[in-house]
């Protein structure tokens, strides 16, 4: 029992570590232009005209019985008190195409939010 205490301890400081080496999360999309970044301590949404909107900062949700990285599920809402904000970031094993460059993300995103619903990708910084 000892044992698996320890295990399961390890285990959640290596996650807790692994998270913390990859930086923020950033989310984006086109057509309409949009992002989210998440960091440890902030979270906010650039609209395309470059306008930043704070979010209340939230831990994610993840899949019951499934890999933490799988889906990520941010309720929050705006700062400024103007509405709920959800975030639905899957990985992707085929990865991600913006639709106008070569590059290629780990992660698909769904942005909810008063300005909409947009698709886009995501991947960690550092």
């Amino acid at each position: 029992m000892k044992l698996a205490i320890a295990s399961a301890v390890a285990l959640a400081l290596a996650a807790s570590t692994a998270a913390a080496q990859q930086g923020a999360l950033e989310c984006r999309g086109t057509e309409p232009f949009w992002g989210v970044t998440v960091t440890a301590k902030a979270m906010w949404f650039t609209d395309q005209d470059a306008k930043k909107v704070a979010l209340v900062p939230v831990q994610p949700s993840n899949a019951i019985a499934r890999p933490q990285d799988l889906i990520r599920v941010y309720r929050t809402r705006r700062a400024d008190g103007r509405g709920a904000v959800t975030l639905v970031v899957t990985r992707n094993e085929q990865t991600c195409s913006d639709g106008m460059s070569d590059r290629r993300y780990a992660y698909n995103a769904i942005y909810m939010g008063s300005e909409g619903v947009m698709e886009g990708c995501c991947s960690w910084t550092r």
